[in-house]
């Protein structure tokens, strides 16, 4: 066995922030059943994906919350004003 590199990780020399490992299959393969994995994301990508989420989740909240608050004052001053009469 003259010449066996050492057994390291496949991402040892990957910097934190990258996506992943250049080519497809390598990055399909990671984590899954069909690999002798376990299925579970690494804690790295689950942080990415999560951070992915709330990048879209967070401004949707805040359009949609404004949509409604706006419809809703309109809607009580469309009630005082048009449809409320003295008796």
């Amino acid at each position: 066995m003259m010449g066996a590199e050492p057994d390291t990780p496949a991402d040892a020399g990957v910097p934190p922030d990258a996506d992943g490992p250049a080519d497809g299959a390598a990055a399909a393969s990671v984590g899954t059943p069909e690999a002798g994995g376990t299925g579970a994301q690494p804690a790295a990508r689950a942080v990415r994906v999560a951070g992915k989420v709330h990048r879209f989740l967070v401004p949707g909240l805040l359009v949609l919350a404004t949509v409604v608050g706006i419809a809703a004052t309109f809607a009580i001053w469309v009630n005082r004003q048009a449809l409320s009469t003295p008796a």
